[in-house]
């Protein structure tokens, strides 16, 4: 990780380009008003990560870019300016909040760190809600 880390700082165009840009572990998303400007982000961005040495999916870009996207089970609708859970995580986790009403009095603690980590999950819209 630290060589990875060291080549994309030692990158010296890194500092003339102002991306916006998402990573988490392996997956992230780039966003820009302008599609041709989005591109070229996204064209730079690759190259960096391939010239660190990382090894680049070329199946999972979503091209052509689009404006709502589903990213870790959340959409993220930049027309709108919103972030919402999809309903398939909310179906889930009341399957999970029944199956610990239906366990009482001796609820397992496997059904509720699945409760637990169900709601953590859904984390960056709930705190955007209780704002």
């Amino acid at each position: 990780v630290l060589t990875y880390l060291q080549s994309i700082s030692d990158y010296s165009s890194w500092k003339k380009h102002v991306i916006n840009i998402v990573l988490y572990l392996d997956d992230g998303f780039g966003m820009n008003n302008d599609n041709n400007e989005f591109i070229k982000d996204y064209e730079f961005v690759k190259h960096l990560l391939l010239n660190a040495g990382f090894r680049l999916n070329e199946e999972t870009p979503v091209f052509p870019p689009v404006q709502k996207l589903e990213w870790f089970e959340i959409i993220w609708d930049s027309c709108k300016f919103t972030l919402c859970i999809h309903q398939r995580r909310i179906d889930e986790l009341l399957k999970s909040i029944h199956n610990v009403f239906r366990e009482i009095p001796y609820i397992s603690a496997r059904n509720l760190a699945q409760v637990t980590g169900r709601i953590i999950g859904m984390s960056p819209v709930i705190e955007i809600l209780l704002e």
